[in-house]
């Protein structure tokens, strides 16, 4: 009966089943990248360099000779790590920070909001830029610059769930049987900022594996020769009119894997919010 009801759940709802499709093949990709690779994405060979798409190279040869495809199944493996890392940083410090001034009210919700707001104010790639700038090219300092754009997201969306219960009467009387204010939000607050919070967490992971991608674009990503698709496709705009397919497998696997996680996130919210179920 079980199986019976997981196969109904997903003939039903054919957009999440496509976006958790996508999601697992990226995975299976990443995760046995060193063994569905035909060949190492760091070992240059410049007798093919530029070759094209053929049965020995899948996707073709870079201008170093690499093959494009093994470097792609390794760069899912930075792209989702970055992309899911940086989500998660925004999510629990965040969604803390919201529930605490939420809950807390008067002088604390009025210092982390608006600590919260000088951070959206500044345009969201130029202050990833800036930390990136500052902090250095690596991998963790991406996933921060990318986390802390996230961090007034995640704070207003859990404090606006945690303002729309914090009077209703099965709060109050946990507050007056003396029940303390983390029991509270463990079990009462925090609940009800589950299903907002997934939703958001899931849309904007595939906003996160954007802005990576920008960032290794714009030359302050990842550094040269990591096989990241932004830095792919940002090495391979001299060779444009040369081997266009070294833009276009690049910019496809992106394209595919966003949209992957907004069909996944679109329906989660189709599913969980009450204002859309009828």
């Amino acid at each position: 009966m079980q199986k019976r009801e997981i196969l109904d759940f997903f003939t039903k709802n054919r957009s999440m089943s496509v976006g958790i499709s996508i999601l697992l093949i990226y995975l299976i990709a990443a995760i046995f990248a060193p063994l569905l690779s035909p060949h190492d994405p760091y070992e240059q060979n410049l007798d093919v360099r530029l070759s094209g798409p053929s049965r020995e190279y899948p996707f073709g040869t870079d201008q170093f000779g690499r093959c494009v495809f093994s470097r792609i199944l390794y760069g899912a493996r930075i792209s989702i790590t970055i992309g899911i890392a940086a989500v998660l940083f925004g999510l629990i410090i965040g969604s803390g920070l919201g529930i605490i001034a939420g809950y807390r009210g008067g002088l604390t919700d009025l210092v982390l909001m608006r600590l919260m707001d000088v951070l959206m104010s500044i345009p969201a790639l130029i202050l990833a830029l800036a930390v990136v700038a500052a902090l250095g090219r690596s991998i963790p300092n991406m996933i921060l610059a990318i986390g802390i754009n996230a961090l007034p997201l995640f704070a207003r969306l859990s404090r606006s769930s945690v303002l729309s219960i914090r009077t209703m009467e099965y709060i109050e009387a946990s507050e007056a049987i003396g029940t303390n204010s983390f029991n509270i939000i463990r079990y009462h607050v925090f609940k009800n900022c589950f299903s907002p919070l997934l939703i958001f967490s899931t849309l904007h992971t595939a906003s996160a594996i954007l802005m990576a991608a920008a960032l290794s674009f714009l030359g302050l990503g990842v550094p040269p020769p990591t096989a990241e698709w932004g830095l792919m496709t940002a090495e391979a705009r001299v060779y444009l009119r040369q081997a266009p397919y070294l833009v276009i497998f690049p910019s496809m696997v992106i394209l595919v894997l966003v949209l992957g996680f907004n069909l996944i996130g679109d329906r989660l919210r189709d599913m969980l919010d009450p204002k859309l179920r009828f």
